[in-house]
């Protein structure tokens, strides 16, 4: 069977006069084919490059009820969905072509490029194979370049482009798409002089395609005002570049300009109003508009009306540490305001950070912008430690504003795991069981490239497998090159890649410090990833007799459990198993020891911590109620569980600052929740403010003993 063309030779001659600048004469040419061709799926090509997306496909199906073999409509109508964002349905249609002809060329490479838009594994696989039938085909090559360019292979690609440029008889559209990635190369690599661009521009002008795909590769290395500052070169040479307008949008939502985001992404609605992530983001400013805003001097705290009170404290508390501890770390100071966005709903601030729901991530940085998951979105029932989640992004900051976000990402996201085990609010280091199992079967890479594996994973869980690896390597380092971590980040910011950055800040090899951490790794975690296999075996166990209600043969079992990998605290920590069974023995000792054991391997289940904080006192207990507190910071009897023990303590300004929020989330009984404030504000001293405390207080509740009493007592 033949292969189907990308385009006809009519339609390509059409989209020629396009990129060479003339849109008159395109059109022109596109409607003498709608007028005049024979052809249903060749007039649906001319629909499409016209924009009639919807004449486009009532033609192409047109043309499928006719011949549903006719492959060059089917592949049409699989490209028009690809490009109004309909990637299911055009994995659909590619895939119906491959079912009618298993070695189309064509639809192979349609494929491939829906899986590299998306990270997907298969693409690059996808890739070779089509290099391997067709050597010098442009698609392939193109699309293999592109992902070197993503990876940081910058000579390799350019020798792909230049192998490919070579070719005399070369489609004008993959010229433009060679030398646009060919420009993007000279532009990330800070080059004073850009052939590559000029010879895009006398071809015509008014392209600015070219600064919208050097400003997808800034994008995806975390370099948004770079990209900003380059999509609107790329909207200013051609305003109708819609997808351009769309990436403006998102990305000055990331640098904090909310006004001029709305108008970009206003205006790629109306030329592109099927662009999911554009609708999506639009919806997303109108929730955004609704937040409620907190502006200190260093930090500007977002969140929902209802949550953002009680929320604030502990982000300011958190942010001021980052200030005095975390930065001056790593040869830091903060010089602008931190924005810390909180959310709800994981899908709003899944479309805060890549326009879309459903993305796995918890939480993201965009220099000094935090957007993540609030503890009303997801919970610590749920495995999520928002506050440590939020020290990691805070580290993010650092990192990011220190190098200019020249910083490779898998050693910005190192710092913040290992800024999280070592010094967040749980202090863990607690490593995934599927880490250990990909250290024991020889899966990590090396560190020269470790970003591949947040950036294209080849099996699952490699991203998560990066992070913990990443993490790894920086405590390494900050436990062997004293003063390494910030060493290596001044040399990113002097533009250095990561092999440079470890030689220049570490004076050894990436494969000596590769060593290094098999050595780390089997020194630290050898006994432990030795007994993997009977870990689980013994998890499944004591899991098993608690179900069976054998509460000594789950003790038994989950203690074994323990004595195998005791800092393991991870959703279905045999610690968690052990105190439940000892619970229910009535063996108060043991349940006690493990309680605190759990706790200060940075354990945070909240049925612990309750009866851990029943069986304390002093300062231990204040510690277990603060980490309560913290993990679930919306529970109102938490707040005033601590608020009581603060005020035990002789710390009434910390115990008000729990009743404000206790008041915030709109308690039940809101009377007795101003007296409560009023107590903690008269212990300060504030007896103004705990008076009108005390008044608001018999204004619900005129007959309130304690507060009458209480407001006599201020009189005086």
């Amino acid at each position: 069977m033949m292969l189907a063309l990308v385009l006809s030779v009519s339609l390509m001659a059409c989209q020629d006069s396009g990129l060479r600048g003339d849109a008159a004469a395109a059109a022109s040419c596109f409607r003498q084919i709608i007028n005049t061709s024979a052809d249903s799926a060749e007039i649906a090509g001319a629909y499409a490059g016209l924009g009639n997306y919807a004449a486009a496909s009532d033609w192409y199906r047109k043309a499928l009820n006719t011949d549903a073999d006719d492959l060059a409509a089917r592949l049409g109508w699989a490209r028009l969905f690809a490009s109004v964002h309909q990637r299911g349905d055009a994995e659909t249609l590619f895939r119906e072509v491959l079912e009618r002809d298993p070695d189309n060329f064509a639809a192979q490479l349609g494929l491939a490029r829906l899986y590299a838009r998306s990270f997907d594994t298969a693409a690059g696989t996808l890739v070779e194979t089509l290099l391997d039938r067709r050597p010098e085909s442009p698609g392939p090559l193109l699309l293999k370049a592109e992902m070197q360019i993503e990876l940081g292979q910058h000579e390799a690609a350019s020798g792909l482009l230049q192998r490919l440029l070579a070719q005399a008889d070369l489609a004008l559209a993959d010229r433009l798409d060679a030398l646009a990635l060919r420009a993007s190369i000279a532009e990330l690599n800070g080059a004073a002089d850009n052939p590559w661009l000029d010879t895009i521009m006398e071809i015509n002008p008014d392209n600015g395609q070219v600064y919208a795909t050097a400003a997808y590769f800034y994008i995806i290395t975390r370099r948004y005002r770079e990209a900003v500052a380059l999509l609107e070169q790329a909207v200013s040479r051609d305003p109708e570049l819609w997808q351009a307008h769309s990436d403006l949008g998102l990305n000055l939502l990331r640098v904090n300009r909310l006004a001029d985001a709305r108008r970009h992404l206003e205006t790629a609605y109306r030329g592109d109003p099927y662009n999911p992530v554009t609708v999506n983001t639009l919806r997303l400013l109108d929730t955004l508009e609704g937040f409620e805003a907190v502006a200190g001097e260093r930090l500007i705290v977002r969140a929902e009306a209802d949550e953002a009170r009680a929320l604030v404290p502990f982000v300011q508390s958190m942010a001021a540490r980052a200030a005095a501890e975390m930065a001056p770390r790593y040869d830091y100071q903060f010089t602008r305001p931190m924005i810390v966005e909180l959310y709800q709903h994981h899908d709003d601030f899944a479309v805060r950070t890549a326009g879309l729901p459903g993305i796995g991530i918890l939480g993201a940085t965009f220099g000094d912008v935090v957007v993540m998951d609030g503890p009303g979105a997801k919970s610590i029932y749920e495995g999520f430690d928002w506050s440590s989640a939020l020290w990691h992004e805070m580290a993010h900051v650092v990192t990011l504003n220190a190098t200019d976000n020249l910083v490779a990402r898998w050693f910005s996201e190192g710092i913040s795991v290992f800024e999280e085990w070592r010094f967040g609010p749980a202090m863990r280091t607690s490593l995934p069981l599927n880490f250990l199992e990909a250290w024991q079967d020889g899966r990590l890479l090396p560190v020269a490239d470790l970003d591949e594996g947040f950036i294209r994973p080849t099996y699952e869980g490699q991203v998560m497998v990066s992070y913990v690896q990443s993490g790894l390597i920086c405590q390494l380092i900050s436990e062997q090159y004293p003063g390494g971590l910030s060493r290596m980040l001044k040399v990113y910011r002097d533009g250095g890649d990561s092999q440079a950055a470890i030689r220049r800040g570490l004076a050894v090899e990436p494969a000596q410090l590769d060593e290094s951490l098999r050595h780390y790794l089997q020194q630290h975690w050898g006994a432990v990833g030795a007994g993997l296999e009977a870990f689980a075996e013994l998890q499944d166990a004591a899991q098993a007799a608690l179900q069976e209600e054998d509460w000594a043969q789950s003790l038994e079992q989950a203690r074994l459990a323990v004595q195998l990998y005791p800092g393991y605290v991870e959703p279905g920590s045999p610690y968690v198993t052990a105190v439940r069974a000892a619970a229910e023995l009535g063996d108060s000792e043991q349940q006690l020891r493990l309680s605190r054991a759990y706790f200060a391997a940075g354990g945070r289940h909240p049925a612990v911590l309750s009866e851990l904080a029943g069986k304390t006192t002093g300062e231990e207990q204040l510690a277990v109620l603060n980490a309560q507190a913290l993990a679930l910071p919306l529970q109102i009897g938490l707040r005033e569980q601590l608020a009581r023990a603060l005020l035990d303590a002789d710390q009434p300004a910390a115990a008000a600052e729990q009743y404000r929020a206790v008041l915030s989330l709109e308690p039940h009984d809101r009377a007795a929740a101003h007296y409560q404030l009023a107590t903690a504000l008269n212990a300060t001293g504030n007896r103004a403010d705990a008076r009108q405390q005390v008044l608001l207080a018999l204004e619900i509740a005129p007959r309130y003993p304690e507060a009458l009493s209480l407001l006599v007592e201020l009189q005086q």
